[in-house]
């Protein structure tokens, strides 16, 4: 880049989506058997600041039964094994880019069938709503989009 030279958005975005990632890659390293959530928020948030986050606006961190239903908070709830963990890093800024998603791990083991099938479940839901979705898409285009698929898909699940 020339000296001078301003960086376009998406470039500024795809930044702020490194520096998150820089976080979920620390949980990944350090993450043990027996840590509290809140020290798996620790790490990670440590790690993003060090790659530059400029500040963060909330933090979704969950494991074992506290995934289902979903808890928007944390706690001194130590990590089990074979235990899922989840976490969504909110609006990690940078620059005026936002960027929030998350992350799902299993804690200190391989995963089971069970587990397996469940995380490709959720893929193939993801892969779906990729599928019909497209930038600008809004929630009642996407609707009538799919109404004729779901009345197909609940006759055949019947």
């Amino acid at each position: 880049m020339r000296d001078g030279q301003i960086r376009r958005g998406d470039h500024l975005h795809e930044d702020g989506c490194f520096i998150t990632e820089a976080g979920y890659g620390a949980v990944l390293k350090d993450v043990r058997i027996g840590m509290k959530e809140n020290d798996v928020q620790g790490i990670m948030i440590k790690a993003i600041y060090e790659a530059g986050g400029e500040y963060e606006e909330g933090w979704v961190v969950n494991a074992g039964d506290r995934t289902n239903p979903r808890s928007f908070n944390w706690s001194d709830r130590p990590l089990r094994p074979r235990e899922f963990l989840s976490l969504e890093a909110c609006h990690i800024n940078w620059c005026g880019y936002k960027v929030c998603y998350d992350r799902t791990f299993l804690v200190g083991a391989k995963p089971t069938e069970l587990q397996k099938e469940i995380y490709q479940t959720g893929v193939e839901m993801q892969a779906r709503f990729r599928s019909c979705s497209s930038p600008g898409s809004r929630p009642m285009s996407l609707r009538k989009r799919n109404q004729g698929r779901e009345r197909t898909s609940r006759r055949s699940s019947s």
